[in-house]
């Protein structure tokens, strides 16, 4: 007869659990934090948005190693195929993009070092607050066909493991994790800047004649049949019985207390 497991047991069970798992949501939520600073920084040429985005990429470095181990066992589970293993496309560009912001910063101060005047002081400003139009080439020069389909790869591996987590009930998420590809193909485009006809394009290619096509018309096909099964399953509601009110009894009349006068 198994043990009943009390309730600091079940907490600190929770608390590993979630140790070991808060790369599969640290990563993405870093990485989506800097490609919105970058995003920022282009609409807004403004300095800040480059070290908001410096300080994203650092916590998706530190996180990436687990995440990407995390990611390649919850596929070889889900899916039961080898897969490939992940590749570091899409942070490799991400620390490109940063480094050569940062880069720029420090050549212009630089060139204004040993200046005190006012003159002097004003040009450090501009410099801090780089002009968006002078700023290096974006990302959407960088993201080649590779770096397009590895970040389609990882999505939807990282897919189907929010699917097998959510089967098993180990999500928080209030239902089924979105799978749609314009869903998917909107998160690529926001970690590599290229537009989302152009990764439509590449992928449906790359599905016809990739290197690991099979592969991924597997993982693919099974994030689609997967999302079918949890959104035809209900979870059916526990249902309260109505509570009518209770009768007054003759002892009722009896219990009721005697004021004095």
């Amino acid at each position: 007869m198994s043990e009943k497991k009390t309730l600091p047991d079940i907490n600190e069970a929770n608390r590993i659990f979630w140790k070991e798992h808060d790369p599969m949501t640290v990563y993405p939520e870093s990485i989506v934090g800097a490609t919105t600073a970058l995003e920022m920084y282009d609409t807004h040429g403004h300095g800040r948005f480059i070290w908001q985005a410096y300080q994203h990429f650092r916590a998706a470095e530190k996180h990436w190693p687990a995440y990407k181990k995390n990611l390649e066992d919850y596929t070889r589970q889900a899916t039961g195929v080898s897969a490939p293993t992940v590749n570091d496309g899409v942070i490799n560009a991400l620390r490109d993009r940063v480094m050569s912001l940062i880069d720029g910063v420090f050549d212009d101060l630089l060139k204004l070092r040993g200046t005190s005047d006012d003159t002097g002081n004003q040009a450090i400003k501009r410099a801090l607050k780089i002009d968006g139009r002078k700023a290096p080439v974006n990302s959407v020069a960088r993201a080649t066909d590779t770096q397009i389909v590895e970040s389609m790869m990882t999505m939807y591996r990282h897919l189907a493991s929010l699917q097998e987590r959510y089967k098993g009930g180990r999500s928080q998420m209030p239902g089924p994790p979105p799978s749609s590809a314009k869903h998917i193909e909107r998160i690529v485009a926001r970690q590599t800047g290229a537009g989302m006809s152009k990764i439509d394009a590449v992928w449906r290619a790359y599905l016809a004649n990739g290197q690991y096509a099979g592969y991924c018309r597997e993982l693919v096909d099974h994030c689609k049949r997967v999302d079918k099964e949890l959104r035809t399953v209900r979870c059916p509601r526990p249902k309260t019985r109505k509570r009518s009110p209770a009768r007054p009894s003759a002892d009722h009349v009896w219990r009721t207390t005697i004021k004095k006068t």
